[in-house]
């Protein structure tokens, strides 16, 4: 878990706290208001989690409490993969037809330019 809030702090030293997930597997990206606060500051996206602490002194007691974590966005998927490659090949193609006509357009001023140097 990432840093807790003041008012939690005490509460921690005094307990185990083990948090879980509400919605597994549910990143949602973290709006402005929240952009200032350690769990958004890393990853950008947030996760809603479940915290129970334990007490030392009788494990029996439980307390809970709701916080948020970062988290990560789900890997991308093959899709994704596939449209960037298909930008990376659209790239490429743009790229080396400017390249093309650039590199023609260079060997056709050196022509010139030595028939015009052969030619005096």
């Amino acid at each position: 878990m990432n840093e807790v809030p003041e008012y939690q702090q005490e509460f921690l030293e005094y307990h185990d706290i083990t948090c879980e997930p509400t919605q597994p597997h549910r990143c949602t990206r973290c709006g402005d208001e929240d952009l200032d606060q350690v769990y958004c500051s890393s990853t950008g996206f947030k996760q809603e989690v479940r915290c129970l602490a334990a007490s030392h002194t009788n494990n029996s007691d439980q307390e809970s409490y709701m916080t948020f974590q970062s988290c990560a966005e789900r890997a991308s998927t093959f899709s994704g993969l596939v449209k960037f490659e298909l930008l990376m090949v659209l790239l490429f193609a743009i790229s080396f037809s400017f390249a093309t006509k650039r590199k023609k357009k260079l060997l056709a001023i050196q022509h010139h330019r030595i028939a015009s140097y052969l030619s005096h």
